[in-house]
């Protein structure tokens, strides 16, 4: 946070609102910042639109909720059944057997943190992937690239950086770009 990219991210989420309820899974830590944060930039949502789970119990407001917030640690639980469930409902199809996959019907957008991307997640029903994070290694941003173009995706998969202009990020983008061009 601090960089633009949590509002660059909003934007896009935001652009998509007819297609919502949306979906955000952020790292632990990060979860009552988005909620301040969408409060802050979208003055159409209240702060009964957005729905933060605590637990892997706590599925009440899901339902209501015009956008979600959790973490993927409580995703990934096997005491989060009730979430699992509540989400499934929402037209977000989770399913749990060891890694999580995410698969939606239609343009669902969700917001992952790269440590999250890369370890297990899968998105073979995703049209659009949009980072909102940079990684100093290669590999690693590959890598969560290809979790959008698994066997079973059937769609062209369009990902996109969120770098913004004068950050490190953008340094870190073209240090990217020169390892790549080295091997």
């Amino acid at each position: 946070m601090g960089l633009g990219k949590t509002l660059q991210a909003i934007s896009v989420a935001y652009y998509y609102r007819n297609e919502w309820p949306l979906l955000i899974i952020v790292p632990s830590s990060l979860r009552f910042c988005w909620v301040e944060e969408l409060e802050k930039w979208i003055p159409d949502i209240h702060p009964k639109d957005i729905y933060l789970v605590q637990t892997g119990n706590d599925a009440s407001g899901i339902a209501d909720a015009k956008i979600s917030i959790t973490t993927y640690g409580l995703l990934c639980k096997t005491t989060s059944r009730v979430i699992l469930e509540a989400l499934n409902n929402q037209n977000f199809k989770i399913q749990d057997g060891g890694m999580a996959q995410f698969q939606a019907n239609g343009l669902i957008m969700k917001l992952f943190n790269m440590s999250g991307e890369a370890k297990g997640l899968t998105l073979t029903a995703a049209s659009l992937v949009v980072f909102a994070e940079m990684y100093w290694t290669p590999g690693v941003l590959i890598q969560c690239e290809d979790r959008a173009h698994r066997i079973g995706q059937n769609n062209c998969v369009s990902v996109h950086y969120l770098v913004a202009k004068g950050t490190m990020d953008e340094w870190v983008w073209s240090a990217i770009g020169r390892k790549v061009s080295l091997s």
